[in-house]
């Protein structure tokens, strides 16, 4: 058979399927069945050459290499016979997976935003975009918009597992690059959690404010950007250093400088910047009560609530036993009905199954706000 892949005409590729024995022309059958095999070597010639020109004047115009079909669906098998059966979510795009498949034979990975990992579920609107090159030709090229960036958790989670099994794919099909070596999934699975695990995203920032702790998540825009710089830099240890991919994710996990420059510097500089938010309101209608904060003693900031006399009532945000109290139905009336807060009176030292402007004055009723912010997770 190996004789077969050097010859170059019908009539030698006959004689070799003779001269092996392999089909009988004496019989009709068997002349039919040279004569498939002919005509498929002819085809599979045909469909070779014109292959290559078409990666040679993609490569020339500077266009996006194109995978072919048997390709796509040869390296998503490898991928689902070890891993498992893929959704349309979790399963890298064709136009990803060219992009990928031209990176490792230029032997040059590059790191994708994440507004740039696409999925077959995943939407992309293909756009032509005219440009001139260096030799004042015009060149039209196809452009790709761009995804929306995770919003939580759960949607980063999805596109780093699209583009593990991207890379999976490509490890299945160039097994002879060196840095596709001993790639598995599990490589990336704890990249995410470390990226969302206590020591980043769900790291407790402890906060004192009012003479009580409260704990805050760093907000999402630094994690995300943490995370960039993190794959950023794992790739350029592969094109520079000679790493694989698991080594290199595991080295930029490990690496304290990056994580001071990239997130605990940043998150300090926010911490720093951004003032305490005790609650939102609009004091929107013609309401009887009006809820400020003042100045009290000691500087320390005081609630109240101005009636319709002109009296002010001192105000809390937690019962005596450390339960939250409930804004909205001290303000205008709560009408959530799963609503977790205890309803009852705001007022210092009340507390009855009213609003705090149904409170009669009393001179005694002073009292300091305390709040305690929470941030929504992924924020």
């Amino acid at each position: 058979m190996c004789e077969i892949t050097l010859l170059g005409s019908k009539q030698l590729l006959t004689r070799a399927r003779k001269r092996e024995q392999l089909l009988d022309h004496t019989t009709p059958a068997g002349r039919v069945e040279i004569a498939a095999v002919v005509a498929a070597w002819e085809m599979a010639k045909e469909f070779a050459g014109k292959e290559v020109e078409v990666r040679a004047e993609a490569k020339v115009l500077r266009h996006k290499r194109i995978l072919q079909v048997q390709e796509n669906q040869a390296m998503l098998k490898a991928v689902t016979d070890a891993y498992g059966k893929l959704n349309e979510a979790e399963t890298s795009s064709a136009e990803n997976l060219a992009t990928k498949a031209e990176e490792c034979e230029s032997n040059e990975p590059l790191v994708s935003a994440l507004d740039r990992i696409s999925s077959k579920k995943d939407l992309q609107v293909e756009n032509l975009q005219t440009s001139i090159d260096p030799t004042g030709h015009v060149r039209v090229t196809k452009t790709m918009q761009k995804l929306e960036m995770p919003h939580h958790s759960e949607g980063y989670r999805r596109l780093l597992k699209v583009e593990a099994h991207a890379w999976l794919c490509m490890s299945a099909r160039f097994k002879a690059k060196a840095w596709l070596q001993g790639l598995q999934l599990d490589d990336f699975t704890k990249f995410v959690e470390y990226v969302l695990g206590d020591r980043v995203g769900n790291w407790q920032l402890e906060i004192a404010h009012c003479h009580r702790a409260q704990f805050n998540r760093p907000p999402w825009n630094i994690v995300l950007s943490y995370e960039y710089k993190l794959r950023v830099e794992a790739f350029k240890r592969i094109t520079e250093d000679g790493f694989t991919i698991s080594e290199a994710l595991r080295a930029v996990r490990e690496d304290t400088s990056l994580k001071e420059s990239y997130f605990t510097t940043p998150l300090a500089l926010h911490t720093a910047s951004t003032p305490s938010k005790f609650r939102k309101g609009n004091h929107k209608g013609k309401d009887k009560t009006h809820f400020t904060a003042g100045e009290g003693k000691n500087g320390k900031g005081k609630g109240h609530i101005i009636l319709a006399n002109g009296k002010q009532l001192a105000l809390v945000s937690v019962t005596t036993d450390g339960r939250q109290l409930c804004f909205a139905f001290n303000h205008q009336g709560c009408t959530d009905p799963k609503c977790t807060r205890v309803h009852l009176c705001r007022v210092a030292g009340c507390f009855g199954d009213h609003e705090s402007a149904e409170r009669v004055v009393s001179p005694s009723g002073h009292g300091t706000l305390t709040a305690t912010l929470r941030l929504p997770p992924g924020q």
